[in-house]
């Protein structure tokens, strides 16, 4: 496992992925697709049906309380915009894998 992207890495490196971290993420990366290959493969060829699973996105809707609202206004003063933008794209990304049948 790589500690890229960790505080630690971050620390030690000053955020810079270096070409053995590129290395690193792209094996994980081809090793991610492997492992998946077997299923694409069967979907494609029409021998299975659950594969991608579907995933009902008028169904997701975005916290609509009182304190979601105020934790995006207050992020949204407080931080740099690719940081309220990455939070954004985290919190979607987090629903729709929870979301997601096993």
């Amino acid at each position: 496992m790589t500690d890229v992207g960790t505080l630690a890495w971050a620390k030690r490196t000053g955020g810079r992925i270096d070409f053995r971290d590129r290395l690193t993420l792209m094996k994980l990366a081809a090793g991610s697709l492997l492992a998946e290959l077997p299923d694409l493969v069967t979907y494609r060829l029409g021998l299975k049906r659950s594969f991608p699973a579907f995933v009902d996105l008028d169904g997701l809707k975005p916290p609509d309380s009182k304190a979601a609202r105020a934790a995006e206004m207050l992020l949204a003063e407080l931080a740099p915009p690719f940081l309220l933008n990455h939070s954004v794209r985290t919190y979607w990304f987090s629903r729709l894998i929870a979301s997601v049948p096993e």
